[in-house]
């Protein structure tokens, strides 16, 4: 069935339609909430919490495609995973001057490694650095964003992306050590 179609079905609260769209987009909206959380029923609770949100709000939101339904149902799923991750208080941030936190390159290519280590290596970061990560790198918020998503300042967004990227490239330094 036709994307819109099945929108303005489940605008009409046809169940049907709401399970079709919830079978279309649950794969990939479910791994955006792993990257989140590691645990396995909060991250499918937090999936089904945000189709409950998405299907509420239907009516406010203009569907021009594929793309820009999943990109709008996204950031509903990552809103729910950070309230998820707030009422566990699960942000620590350590504090640290950016300066300190600088990663030099060194010609480390994640490239060399395969995608399901590297997403391995990063479900294993601190819930802080792991936040921050994904934000930043996988969402594409910028440090600013994050200090308002997250109540914390930018310096420590920066900080927590640039002390992830460290814990990352050791992490996968030690794995190809013991390859």
């Amino acid at each position: 069935m036709e994307l819109a179609q099945l929108v303005e079905d489940c605008k009409k609260q046809q169940q049907q339609a709401q399970k079709a769209l919830f079978n279309r987009f649950s794969g990939a909206l479910l791994s955006v909430c792993n990257r989140y959380l590691n645990d396995k029923v909060a991250a499918e609770a937090a999936l089904l919490a945000g189709f409950l949100k998405i299907f509420q709000n239907l009516d406010g939101f203009n569907f021009e495609g594929e793309q820009k339904c999943y990109a709008w149902m996204k950031r509903i799923v990552v809103n729910e995973c950070l309230m998820e991750l707030r009422k566990q208080q699960k942000f620590l941030f350590n504090t640290i001057e950016p300066s300190e936190a600088d990663v030099s390159e060194d010609g480390f290519k994640l490239s060399a490694f395969d995608t399901g280590i590297i997403i391995k290596a990063i479900s294993a970061l601190p819930e802080g650095f792991r936040t921050v990560f994904n934000l930043y790198v996988i969402e594409g918020f910028s440090h600013k964003e994050i200090a308002g998503i997250l109540s914390i300042s930018e310096s420590t967004s920066k900080s927590q992306l640039n002390r992830a990227k460290a814990a990352l490239r050791e992490q996968l330094q030690q794995y190809n050590f013991d390859r």
